[in-house]
Formats: C-alpha cells, sequence, structure tokens
C-alpha cells in the first residue's frame, strides 16, 4: 500500500479513503499542537498535505477504484529541481519564520521546505516522495527534539515518539511505494 490512496503497483484503491478522514483528523490535532509550540511552518506544512493528499482522498476515493495510475521518478534533472526548489524555498521560510517568532525556524523551515515539495510530488504521483518524506522525518525528529532540550513545548515528547514513528512509516513506504517494483 502506498501513499494516496494508491497500491504498490500504481494502481489507486478505494480501501485507502479512511486514511483521507484518519489522516485529516491527525492534521487537526498536530496543527493544534504546533501553534502551541510555535512551530508555525510546521501548521503550514500539514495543511499543505491535508489540501494535496488527505481531502482528495476524501473527495475521490469512489471514482479511483481499479484505475490505472502511473508511478514516476524523478530524474537526475527532476532531482536537481527539486533540491534547488528546497533550499530556495528554506532561505525564505527561515527567514520569514523570524520575522514571525518561530520558535525554531531553521529546522521548521526546512521541514516545510522538504514536506509541502513531498506532498507536491505524492500529488502528482512521483515514487520519490518517501525520500523526502523521511529526510522531513529526521529533520522533524530533530525540531522536537530541539523543543524537549529546550522545554518550549509540554508536547515535545509525545511528538518525537510520534515523529519517530512517521519516520519508520517512511522507511517502509520507502521499500514498498517504488516505480516497477518487483513483487
Amino acid at each position: 500500500m502506498g501513499a494516496g490512496g494508491y497500491d504498490s503497483e500504481g494502481n489507486r484503491v478505494s480501501s485507502h479513503a479512511i486514511n483521507g478522514l484518519l489522516g485529516s483528523i491527525s492534521v487537526i490535532a498536530y496543527v493544534i499542537i504546533n501553534v502551541s509550540a510555535g512551530h508555525y511552518w510546521s501548521v503550514l506544512d500539514q495543511l499543505v498535505f491535508l489540501f494535496l493528499i488527505d481531502l482528495p482522498l476524501l473527495k475521490n476515493w469512489r471514482t479511483w477504484s481499479g484505475k490505472s495510475t502511473e508511478i514516476k521518478g524523478l530524474t537526475k534533472m527532476g532531482w536537481l529541481y527539486v533540491i534547488v526548489a528546497i533550499l530556495a524555498a528554506w532561505f525564505v521560510l527561515y527567514y520569514v519564520g523570524i520575522y514571525l517568532h518561530d520558535t525554531n525556524p531553521l529546522w521548521d523551515a526546512l521541514a516545510l521546505a522538504i514536506g509541502g515539495t513531498a506532498s507536491w510530488l505524492c500529488f502528482r504521483q512521483y515514487s520519490t516522495t518517501y525520500t523526502l518524506w523521511l529526510i522531513s522525518d529526521f529533520v522533524n525528529v530533530l525540531l522536537w527534539f530541539t523543543a524537549l532540550k529546550d522545554g518550549y513545548s509540554q508536547a515535545a515528547l509525545p511528538m518525537l515518539a510520534m515523529t519517530l514513528f512517521y519516520t519508520a512509516t517512511a522507511i517502509v513506504g520507502k521499500i514498498n511505494w517504488r516505480p516497477n517494483k518487483v513483487q
């Protein structure tokens, strides 16, 4: 099973509508916690995921069943564009985060730059999303570890644990959801 209602062969499947519902509920909780922690870019990252992945799953799950969808990989040039886009977004978001008094603009801005790009690529049906989400999860581990170390969020420990779980999920997804995977 892949992200966005796809199986490992690239077919959209209707049984994953529950993923959209549970993902939407998770986004609401995650947004509340990140607002209280002052991680404003993580809030936006969750909203991007909600609008590009969770809501389309809820809206279209009946019509996706059984329709073949090609899962694409990025070319070397595609990866170059992705890396440049992430670095440019990180640079801008970091300075805006400082202006907005984000509690950790360095890691929070990078988490959005990577996570938002991963959500967009998933929406566009690229398999490389798990690579980016895995990197984003490591950045989020640093974000919540810093929150725990600095003591500015009471939710830091459970969020760190949840982020480690997301990291494990991204590892499984990276293994199972790739173009032309041999079953």
